[in-house]
C-alpha cells in the first residue's frame, strides 16, 4: 500500500451531474395507484391523475430523464377514467330522462 487510500475502501471519482441523471420525480407509483382507483371505484379521480401525470412527464422533460413506465400507465388510466366518467355524466343527464329510462316511474 502506498497510502492513498487505495484498496477496498477507495473511492472513485464522480462526475458533475451524475448522481442527477439517475434522480426522477417522486409520484410515479401515486400516479398509477391514483389513476386504477380512479377507474374502478371514482372516476372524477381520473381528472386529478391527468394532471398529475402531466406534471410528472413535465419535471421528467425538465430533468432530461425518461419517465416511469408505472407513472405513464397511470396518467392513461386517468385519462379513460375522465372519459368514462364524462359519458356517464352525459348518459345520465341527457340521453336517459328522453328515452324513458332513468329516473321516472
Amino acid at each position: 500500500m502506498d497510502g492513498r487510500g487505495s484498496g477496498i475502501h477507495e473511492t472513485l471519482p464522480i462526475e458533475k451531474g451524475a448522481l442527477e441523471m439517475d434522480q426522477k420525480p417522486e409520484g410515479a407509483t401515486k400516479i398509477f395507484v391514483f389513476g386504477l382507483i380512479g377507474l374502478l371505484v371514482c372516476p372524477i379521480l381520473g381528472v386529478v391523475v391527468w394532471v398529475l401525470g402531466n406534471i410528472y412527464l413535465t419535471q421528467c422533460r425538465q430533468m432530461n430523464v425518461q419517465p416511469e413506465g408505472i407513472a405513464v400507465a397511470g396518467r392513461i388510466l386517468g385519462i379513460i377514467a375522465t372519459v368514462f366518467w364524462i359519458l356517464g355524466t352525459i348518459i345520465t343527464l341527457f340521453i336517459l330522462p328522453f328515452t324513458g329510462g332513468g329516473f321516472s316511474q
